[in-house]
């Protein structure tokens, strides 16, 4: 469409006319209502956020490094086992949410995970007619962690079961240093619960708390601390502290408790008869932080079984696997090895990182690295293991995968023991 409209004064003086073609103002217009709805959208789903929000009496946000998804399990259980109609939000090893019935379901991600999850699980929380709302953290980086409490959640318990030594990349480098970074996210609350043992850390988050008003409270196992099978201690420890915040006795508490649910393959063990030897698969790979890794080979009551370590790399974890190596080196004398960790293991100038000022060697592990053909037929890994090291493989040998969850090559490894015959915790680790 094209009109005529008066040009400018030199034109007008000419008796000359402007012609403007309106028709080509059509894509600003189209980007200016595609803006304008997008606004509209992001306004109502902040409305609809706040108003969901509002519908909770409590909001609680478990944060820290480990520990996350079992305390969240145990507050919701304990809530929803006493009557209160209770939605948990977990992001561990498989995103889930649970429900006020104590039912669980899936959680539908479009793309990667991120943190536009939360405001949508505290909407479908409150849809649910949910009064209390128990949601993990899925954040590391302090900034989205605070993101995360000062903007979608607002809780007014912040949770901090233990802090270790994980996420180097995004956290800090010690666990002071971690802890300070993830307390210092928070914008505010009322209450914050933990059960980190660092002493500095304890003092200077009781500091922090004086400071802001916010009441302390720090808690560890204790001998009348209930036993939940697959549930840490100090998780458990926590968990009763949040349930009394929410009014509850120690005995109902703990009845609620330990009908708690286990995040996937917690307890789960698989045996497969390779190349004649009895071979055990145990996946800890969930508790990715040294310390929390040998706490579990620790609490196993086992016997003279060869135990095997199966490290499970991610290219974007390289000081997790750092820390990893040395550990397992310190305590194993065999570590498989299934990512990229095998080739910076096997360059010169890492072996001298294994040997002190007089070039002797502070660890003794042997690393070898496991191959896709390895996991797609994994009594090569028994064969190869025979032959490097006769006297290890005996009659029952025990593979542990420690570090992360997924790998490719240790999905498929996995997989394969997964054919085998299941067999219960207690069968092989005692009680």
């Amino acid at each position: 469409m094209h009109y005529q409209i008066c040009g400018s004064e030199s034109s007008l003086q000419s008796g000359g006319r402007m012609t403007v073609d309106f028709s080509t103002w059509i894509p600003g217009w189209f980007s200016l209502s595609a803006v304008v709805i997008y606004g509209t959208v992001l306004i109502s789903l902040a409305i609809r956020a706040k108003l969901a929000r509002e519908n909770y009496d409590l909001r609680i946000l478990v944060t820290g490094t480990r520990g996350k998804s079992g305390t969240v399990r145990l507050i919701h259980s304990g809530l929803v086992n006493s009557g209160i109609r209770a939605f948990g939000k977990v992001t561990g090893t498989t995103a889930v949410e649970l429900l006020p019935d104590a039912s669980e379901v899936s959680t539908s991600r479009l793309g990667t995970a991120g943190i536009s999850e939360m405001p949508q699980a505290v909407r479908r929380g409150a849809k649910a007619g949910a009064t209390h709302g128990v949601f993990e953290c899925m954040a590391i980086s302090p900034k989205l962690i605070h993101i995360v409490q000062a903007k979608y959640v607002q809780a007014q318990v912040v949770v901090i079961p233990t802090i270790r030594l994980d996420h180097l990349e995004d956290e800090g480098l010690t666990e002071f240093e971690i802890g300070m970074n993830i307390l210092n996210s928070i914008d505010k609350c009322q209450y914050l619960v933990t059960g980190v043992d660092q002493p500095e850390l304890v003092e200077a988050y009781s500091s922090w708390c004086n400071e802001r008003d916010v009441t302390f409270i720090h808690c560890s196992p204790e001998q009348e601390t209930p036993l939940v099978p697959g549930h840490h201690p100090v998780n458990v420890a926590v968990a009763q502290e949040v349930l009394a915040i929410a009014g509850m006795d120690n005995a109902q508490a703990t009845k609620g408790i330990q009908l708690a649910g286990l995040e996937p393959r917690a307890l789960d063990i698989f045996k497969l008869d390779l190349a004649g030897t009895e071979c055990l698969m145990i996946d800890i790979g969930g508790a990715n932080d040294p310390t929390s890794s040998s706490e579990a080979l620790q609490s196993w009551q086992l016997g003279t079984e060869a135990i095997i370590p199966v490290l499970v790399n991610r290219w974007e974890r390289p000081l997790r696997s750092v820390v990893f190596s040395a550990a397992m080196a310190n305590h194993f004398p065999v570590t498989l090895v299934t990512g990229p960790l095998f080739s910076w293991i096997g360059r010169r100038s890492t072996r001298k990182l294994f040997q002190d000022n007089q070039n002797v060697k502070v660890f003794g592990a042997q690393f070898v690295q496991v191959s896709y053909l390895d996991c797609l037929r994994p009594e090569r890994i028994v064969q190869k293991l025979r032959q490097k090291f006769p006297d290890l493989i005996q009659q029952r040998v025990i593979f542990v995968l420690v570090e992360n969850v997924h790998g490719t090559k240790a999905d498929l490894l996995r997989s394969n023991f997964e054919r085998g015959q299941k067999l219960k915790y207690s069968e092989v680790l005692g009680k």
